[in-house]
């Protein structure tokens, strides 16, 4: 059994005292939530054609930079007939550090894109086939700017 506060000396004279036991509180009728949006009836869908051939890009590219990279350093030998500090040190040295790290600062990013592209289930080979070729294209560069630099 509840027993019954004590009474309040703070009220007005003559003001009625507040009920006892309090009132049930009242149940307020919400309004049902929004419906789910509709799911789309279509759903992106990747063909496994394109899924091998972004595969097989992106390996052959992680290969090719390997190899790149390994023949980055051999370029280093035409710097042998230049003499110390000169421009022509300078100009095979640029030409190996671009040779070197080139290749990665384009295909790393464009990889990465190509793997987000298709954990999307969005058309990728285009992504994989450019960094390829990028990462081929900046190699080349490099290794011509280091043969060009060099005094034969």
């Amino acid at each position: 059994m509840t027993e019954r506060p004590p009474a309040d000396e703070t009220r007005p004279y003559g003001a009625t005292p507040a009920p006892w036991p309090p009132p049930p509180p009242t149940v307020v009728e919400h309004a049902p939530y929004p419906p789910f949006p509709p799911t789309p009836t279509t759903t992106p869908t990747r063909s496994t054609a394109d899924l091998v051939a972004s595969i097989v890009l992106l390996v052959l590219g992680l290969l090719l930079g390997l190899v790149a990279s390994a023949v980055a350093f051999l370029l280093q030998v035409v710097q042998i007939g230049c003499e110390a500090g000169g421009a022509c040190a300078e100009g095979v040295q640029d030409g190996v550090a671009i040779a070197l790290a080139g290749p990665w600062l384009v295909f790393l990013p464009l990889g990465a894109v190509a793997i987000l592209l298709m954990a999307r289930q969005r058309t990728s080979w285009w992504v994989s086939l450019l960094a390829v070729l990028g990462a081929s294209a900046v190699w080349l560069y490099g290794a011509w700017l280091a043969l060009d630099s060099a005094t034969w």
